[in-house]
């Protein structure tokens, strides 16, 4: 069964004994991750943990086991183009390096390039 952040976020707040709608919750620097959480959206894993911290919720594996939430640096092996080819370079070959959760050690990234996939507002 899939995590449900939005079942979560209000056991939380009830728990709290705080309402979606408090002052606390609307002027908190993650007002609009939680109001999207509340609208069914799925918050990043970055954007998730800052308000299970705000929340003072511990977040853990299913077992109980905390998740390591530690940093490393992501190797970035080349460029992508939207929709087109991309430049991969060999695995010893190092373009860049992002920070990411140590989730995520052994992967690669590739950099998105051109702007096709930005969103466009008429």
């Amino acid at each position: 069964m899939p995590f449900d952040c939005k079942k979560m976020l209000l056991e939380r707040l009830d728990y709290l004994g705080m309402s979606p709608f408090d002052k606390a919750i609307k002027s908190s620097p993650h007002a609009g991750v939680i109001r999207s959480i509340l609208k069914g959206s799925s918050p990043t894993y970055a954007n998730w943990e800052r308000v299970c911290d705000f929340l003072g919720i511990s977040i853990r594996y299913d077992d109980g086991t905390p998740i390591d939430t530690g940093s490393i640096e992501l190797p970035i092996h080349g460029k992508i183009g939207a929709g087109g080819s991309f430049g991969f370079l060999p695995d010893d070959a190092v373009f860049d390096t992002i920070p990411a959760p140590s989730a995520y050690a052994g992967l690669i990234g590739l950099q998105v390039q051109g702007d096709s996939m930005y969103p466009v507002y008429n």
